[in-house]
């Protein structure tokens, strides 16, 4: 049955007032004339196309087609992004300075004076309180092995990072216990080895004392001018280590021997020694006449004749 709402007015007059009541619009469409489906139905309620409106106002493109992004904005635009300038902060506390300051706060408090509450005197003043509490650490003491005649170079030992000089000469380090020292061709003169510590201080003094060619004691010494003459035999040794001769206190090659005593002489030395020779006299050196004159060192030898040698001959040479 159809929903229709209807007045009536009397027995035959009757006025539709809705129709179709509760019915979908579509079907109301199809009561009123529509022919079609309801999808068609709903195709015709769209109504023409209008005219197409004006164009709004272009954006500013982004940079290659992209979103606008930071770098895009030109210098003068981040001026202006940018707010006034603060005031300057406060600077921090050096690290160095606030540890000082505690420091120097705590010697107060155990009535300690510091003329500076600064780093240097803090450490200064603290290392003198310690210094009786901090003992020194051991070191090896220096050591040698004992060397052969004619050798010309001594093994020692001592503490990493010492030092040790022979004979007064230039300082060796250890880099490690063991040092090899250049020496002159050992013999019989000692060898004094100086000892020094991380603050270069000397610390010890060790002599190697020297050997002889004669297992024997000298028949007979003698000594002149610091030099020491040993004879053994007709075979005459020299120190001149500690020669002590001037040019009217010349060296004499036999001291207090005669030509006849003597066979042949050798110089030792450790050191450079200039021998002042007289020409002169019967110890010069013009009177020794064929006497070999051997010089062990002869790089430590200067031999300073008083006048000019001419036409003579001498036979110095060495033991090699």
């Amino acid at each position: 049955m159809e929903n229709e709402l209807i007045l009536k007015l009397d027995k035959d007059t009757t006025i539709p007032l809705i129709e179709g009541l509760g019915k979908s619009a579509y079907a109301i469409a199809v009561a009123h004339g529509f022919r079609g489906t309801e999808q068609e139905w709903l195709d015709s309620l769209k109504g023409l196309q209008g005219p197409q409106g004006e164009p709004g106002p272009k954006g500013e493109p982004g940079k290659d087609g992209k979103p606008f992004t930071y770098d895009m904005f030109t210098q003068e635009q981040l001026e202006a992004l940018k707010g006034p300038k603060g005031d300057k902060g406060e600077d921090g506390r050096d690290g160095a300075s606030a540890t000082a300051e505690k420091a120097a706060e705590f010697f107060k408090r155990k009535n300690i004076y510091l003329e500076k509450a600064d780093i240097d005197t803090i450490l200064s003043t603290l290392l003198e309180r310690l210094d009786s509490l901090i003992s020194a650490d051991d070191y090896e003491p220096l050591a040698y092995i004992q060397p052969l005649k004619g050798q010309t170079t001594l093994a020692v030992q001592g503490q990493p990072h010492f030092k040790v000089s022979v004979n007064g000469g230039d300082k060796h380090v250890f880099e490690t216990k063991g040092l090899v020292l250049p020496i002159a061709a050992f013999g019989e003169y000692d060898i004094t080895l100086k000892y020094y510590d991380l603050a270069d201080r000397e610390v010890s003094t060790v002599t190697v004392s020297g050997v002889t060619d004669n297992e024997g004691t000298p028949d007979d010494t003698y000594e002149q001018n610091g030099a020491k003459y040993a004879l053994y035999g007709k075979r005459l040794i020299v120190n001149v280590s500690n020669y002590n001769g001037s040019e009217y206190n010349p060296f004499v090659f036999m001291g207090k021997w005669t030509y006849d005593k003597v066979d042949n002489i050798t110089i030792n030395t450790n050191k450079v020694k200039s021998l002042h020779i007289s020409t002169s006299g019967n110890n010069s050196m013009l009177n020794l006449g064929n006497k070999p004159v051997y010089v062990t060192n002869p790089e430590f030898i200067v031999l300073k004749p008083s006048t000019s040698v001419v036409g003579q001959a001498v036979n110095i040479g060495t033991l090699q």
